[in-house]
């Protein structure tokens, strides 16, 4: 979050992943939110859209975790028709 305070834009982060599953200490986590940054937990990044050679947003999908498989691990899966822009 303090790299991007110097943008006009808010500060952003997407991950496929839960809170809990994130690959990083949950202080961190903390103080980013704290600062401003925007999590999007379970979702996915599908396409960064744009005009005349400009990134103007990105198309996401929100994602639901499927049932514990075989190794105990949930995949994430999207929802389907549950695209969103990012602007």
């Amino acid at each position: 979050a303090e790299i991007g305070k110097g943008f006009l834009l808010p500060s952003a982060s997407i991950s496929s992943k839960t809170k809990e599953q994130m690959p990083a200490i949950p202080k961190e986590i903390e103080r980013a939110e704290e600062e401003g940054v925007k999590i999007l937990y379970l979702t996915l990044p599908t396409e960064i859209t744009g005009k005349n050679g400009r990134v103007n947003g990105l198309k996401c999908v929100p994602l639901v975790l499927d049932e514990i498989d075989a190794e105990g691990r949930r995949k994430p899966l999207p929802i389907s028709a549950s695209e969103f822009l990012l602007k």
